[in-house]
């Protein structure tokens, strides 16, 4: 089964409580094959929670690359650090 999602949720706090009591609803009616929620807002609230979880990664490698960067540039560790 596949429930399509239209929604005018505006944040994934929305969307993901809409998903809650859709998942809720198909439990109370017994619904025991298989199903997927899905839909564009679904979707962007997959996709954004995915960012905000490796956000503190990519903030690391970028540093990290700025600093690889700068090194090769100035040729110094000092010169690198100080603009960071």
């Amino acid at each position: 089964m596949v429930i399509l999602l239209y929604t005018n949720t505006e944040t994934v706090e929305e969307v993901n409580h809409a998903m809650r009591n859709f998942e809720s609803d198909v439990r109370f009616y017994g619904w025991d094959g298989e199903y997927y929620i899905t839909g564009f807002p679904v979707i962007l609230a997959h996709l954004s929670e995915v960012l905000f979880n490796s956000l503190n990664l990519m903030t690391a490698v970028a540093y990290i690359l700025i600093v690889v960067f700068l090194i090769l540039t100035y040729r110094s560790f000092v010169k690198a650090v100080i603009p960071l």
